[in-house]
């Protein structure tokens, strides 16, 4: 396989917990107005920039740490998805989670 196609699928690997994330907070939180034509892209591109400097880090910190980096850059890119996702007309969906889990 070339370093690109590998690159590729490092990415796409990545960027997999992030996307099934989205898919489940649309179907629990769907009241997002227009704002999720703009964040689900916004997300993406942020989701990526993220991944980009988690191969940095690998490549600056080397392959021993690699595991402890990825582990950090898909929980980081899950933070932002939920930080990132819109909720129009109720209090923020981190809100609206923790108020649930105290049972209000």
């Amino acid at each position: 396989m070339s370093a690109n196609l590998r690159t590729l699928a490092a990415i796409i690997a990545a960027l997999i917990p992030s996307i099934v994330l989205t898919f489940v907070l649309i179907e629990i939180f769907p009241y997002t107005g227009l704002g999720r034509i703009v964040t689900i892209p916004f997300t993406i591109c942020v989701n990526i920039g993220i991944i980009g400097l988690g191969f940095l880090a690998v490549r600056r910190w080397g392959k021993e740490r690699s595991v402890w980096i990825w582990t950090a850059v898909v929980v980081i890119t899950l933070v932002m998805t939920v930080w990132i996702y819109p909720q129009e007309g109720s209090p923020h969906i981190v809100h609206q989670t923790w108020d649930w889990i105290k049972g209000h």
